[in-house]
């Protein structure tokens, strides 16, 4: 015992070498070159930002970025910066590295707003872009458009914005009593939330969410909240004695009332 604890301790010196190598080698670098001008060969991204009803949201600070990640090191350029005008106009104009106009996989350009700025501009009756947790729930609304691969330099890329009004869903279950242990009852919400792009295919992801029943509960109720005037999917999967059932619905919500949907299990 004492020649084993000898020997840990003679390698302790190594192991901490190694730790240190090991968090160096997976950190983040970030390079801000956003002071820079372009003067010629630009990339000109240009776009608006606005709410469904047709409100512009000024003062919002919009990001250029190449961002390159692999297992060892995650890198970012911050290319440039632009805040949106009194009518939620922006427009970047970027000199990008030749790499970063053909990336042949090794990244990607972001263009990305603050979401702090939007939940300090934008009010609470609009869905916003922003990580949103709940109990068994974790969904991301969007608020960013990736590039890949624009094989020329001097392009104009237009992309707006528009903030959706919020609605709210909720998914009503009865009687949630699982005969088997991997019997189950769960709620999973899409709906489209990006940018919306006039020069290039859009990318518009879904929003997706997921809750799970809880047992012993005579109703469990699930709140969502989710666009207004717009389709979302709500995707029921239960599991029930080893049988696995889906039931899809396509609702839209035209009102801030509480769109409820029920079921028993």
């Amino acid at each position: 015992m004492k020649e084993r604890n000898e020997i840990l301790f003679l390698l302790k010196p190594y192991y901490i070498f190694l730790c240190i190598i090991s968090i160096s080698l997976t950190s983040c670098f970030v390079q801000d070159d956003s002071d820079e001008i372009c003067i010629e060969n630009c990339t000109e991204f240009k776009g608006q930002i606005k709410t469904v009803d047709n409100k512009s949201v000024a003062g919002l600070t919009i990001f250029l970025e190449f961002i390159e990640t692999n297992i060892f090191l995650s890198s970012v350029r911050r290319i440039a910066t632009a805040t949106t005008d009194k009518n939620g106009f922006y427009n970047i104009a970027a000199s990008l590295k030749d790499y970063e106009i053909d990336n042949g996989g090794i990244g990607q350009l972001e263009l990305n707003f603050n979401i702090a700025d939007v939940n300090n501009i934008v009010s609470d009756a609009y869905l916003k872009p922003e990580l949103q947790t709940d109990v068994g729930l974790k969904y991301l609304n969007q608020s960013y458009v990736k590039f890949y691969n624009l094989n020329k330099r001097d392009t104009i890329l237009t992309n707006n914005f528009i903030v959706p009004k919020k609605g709210n869903l909720s998914v009503k279950l009865k009687n949630f009593s699982p005969i088997l242990e991997d019997d189950y009852f769960s709620v999973n919400v899409r709906y489209s939330y990006s940018f919306f792009s006039d020069h290039w295919n859009s990318y518009t992801p879904s929003k997706k969410g997921q809750k799970m029943a809880l047992e012993g509960v005579q109703e469990t109720i699930f709140n969502i909240e989710t666009i207004l005037n717009g389709n979302v999917i709500v995707l029921i999967i239960k599991k029930k004695n080893g049988i696995r059932e889906e039931i899809k619905e396509v609702v839209n919500l035209t009102s801030t009332d509480i769109y409820n949907l029920k079921f028993d299990y």
